[in-house]
């Protein structure tokens, strides 16, 4: 029963109006511009030079990490100091070292572990298959 409904539904859907489409050709749409339709030209546009150069123009602030904040690189360095020696680097030695909320990094110490790797037993293999004869 839905189903019917549906196809129903899409049938009314995609069938075409004549009378709707006839009243759509009888609108007409006028824009009024209040500066006026002007073309832009490329010599009424700017007046300004091109840059000479296109290199950045702040390569300086590129390393800089703001204070609490802390790049890729170095989250991937705090993880393996921590790693290394867990004893040495410890929640507030490397809050204090990275300049960072000693919560925040002992939340992300706590959720974004160190990664292990577990090497599995050899994996038991299927017997082949017996056929009756």
């Amino acid at each position: 029963m839905p189903r019917k409904r549906n196809e129903q539904l899409f049938k009314e859907r995609d069938r075409k109006d004549d009378n709707f489409l006839g009243r759509l050709k009888d609108f007409k749409i006028d824009t009024l511009d209040a500066q006026g339709s002007k073309p832009i030209t490329g010599s009424s546009e700017t007046n300004r030079s091109l840059p000479v150069s296109r290199a950045s123009q702040v390569p300086s602030e590129l390393g800089r990490v703001p204070k609490g904040k802390i790049s890729p690189v170095q989250l991937s360095e705090l993880f393996a100091k921590r790693l290394a020696d867990p004893d040495t680097w410890t929640d507030e030695k490397l809050a204090e070292h990275y300049q960072l909320d000693q919560e925040a990094l002992s939340a992300v110490l706590k959720y974004f572990s160190d990664y292990a790797i577990i090497m599995k037993g050899e994996l038991p293999r299927p017997s082949p298959p017996t056929f009756i004869t």
